[in-house]
């Protein structure tokens, strides 16, 4: 089954395991925060994602979806923008 159109997936890869997770903002606003469990043991790190479903209205701007790990640091940023 195909994800509707306004889903996004940040995929994001890891060399540790545990608890990470992505936050969402939205034109500098914290809009969500999605925990993701990873575990393993794999040399050459783990791959992960999660997904917006429910994109606000209007959703023009600029997005930024944080990696932090369990005591809030930040491990990784993507950015993009949304636009009409």
């Amino acid at each position: 089954r195909r994800p509707p159109r306004s889903t996004l997936f940040p995929y994001t890869t890891l060399f540790r395991s545990g608890e990470v997770y992505h936050y969402w903002f939205r034109d500098g606003e914290q809009v969500d925060r999605i925990p993701l469990k990873v575990f393993g043991g794999r040399e050459s790190g783990f791959r992960t994602w999660s997904h917006k479903r429910h994109i606000p209205v209007p959703s023009e701007g600029r997005w930024r979806v944080e990696v932090r790990t369990g005591d809030n640091q930040i491990i990784g940023v993507m950015r993009f923008t949304i636009t009409p």
